[in-house]
């Protein structure tokens, strides 16, 4: 193998390992760690729907909305959440 070849193989090996020491770790956390997201679903039976369409806009928490609408849920779930939903204003989302 002539000293070209070697150099070329060298440069090729050497740009490769600059590539992952540089990109390596960015590309493994984006593709381990999973996407946050800030809205969630929830769903509805035809009578909470009904109830919702009556509420909507209107100037209540998130706890108000829940005991109306799906009381159950509430039952079940810890004070400080309560707590935390009964604090935040209720935020309507906008049909598309």
């Amino acid at each position: 193998m002539n000293l070209a070849k070697k150099v070329g193989i060298g440069l090729v090996i050497l740009i490769f390992s600059l590539f992952l020491v540089l990109y390596g770790p960015t590309y493994i956390i984006g593709s381990t760690q999973p996407v946050q997201r800030t809205e969630w679903n929830y769903e509805m039976n035809s009578s909470q729907l009904e109830i919702t369409n009556k509420l909507w806009e209107s100037n209540l928490t998130a706890g108000d909305f829940f005991e109306k609408t799906n009381p159950e849920f509430l039952r079940t779930m810890p004070q400080e959440m309560k707590q935390y939903l009964y604090a935040k204003k209720m935020e309507w989302p906008r049909p598309c």
